[in-house]
């Protein structure tokens, strides 16, 4: 993988799902939480933004504060809270959640992250499951966070009908 390619998806993340408000100069803010997701989003969006952008790194998550995370930990988390049957609380709004973790971990690599962040997250049974499942059948991944953004949707619906 390519650091374009890589670049080309986090954009097409970017316009799909709205996540930046587009201006003369883009305001920020980057939940800093010492990962590779947070070394991967804030050299991207230098990339994309280059000096358009003021980012400021934060370690307190607000309702527009980005927070870095990756595919597979969203979608653990997402469906440990499905089958639990409870409401998923996010704060701020995830970014790179639509790229796997090994896109992330090798975007890192090429520019040039610390050892130390290149480590992959730990696999808890929800991730377990999901990696199974998507041994049997390509795209898996992908299917469940639409269904997972999707009941999300229809959840928000019915609050805002309330």
């Amino acid at each position: 993988m390519r650091s374009q390619d890589f670049e080309k998806k986090v954009r097409k993340e970017i316009r799909v799902e709205k996540k930046i408000d587009f201006g003369k100069k883009i305001k920020i803010s980057l939940y800093n939480n010492d990962s590779k997701e947070f070394y991967a989003a804030k050299k991207v969006l230098q990339s994309i933004f280059q000096n358009r952008l003021e980012l400021k790194e934060s370690s307190r998550i607000s309702k527009k504060t980005l927070v870095p995370t990756n595919l597979e930990r969203e979608l653990s988390t997402k469906l440990s809270v499905f089958f639990q049957n409870k409401k998923l609380k996010t704060k701020g709004i995830p970014f790179l959640n639509t790229m796997p973790e090994e896109e992330i971990l090798i975007y890192a690599k090429l520019q040039g992250a610390p050892k130390k962040l290149l480590v992959k997250d730990e696999v808890s049974k929800e991730r377990y499951f999901i990696e199974e499942l998507q041994k049997i059948q390509r795209q898996t991944k992908s299917s469940l966070k639409k269904s997972f953004d999707y009941i999300a949707k229809l959840q928000n619906d019915k609050k805002k009908k309330k």
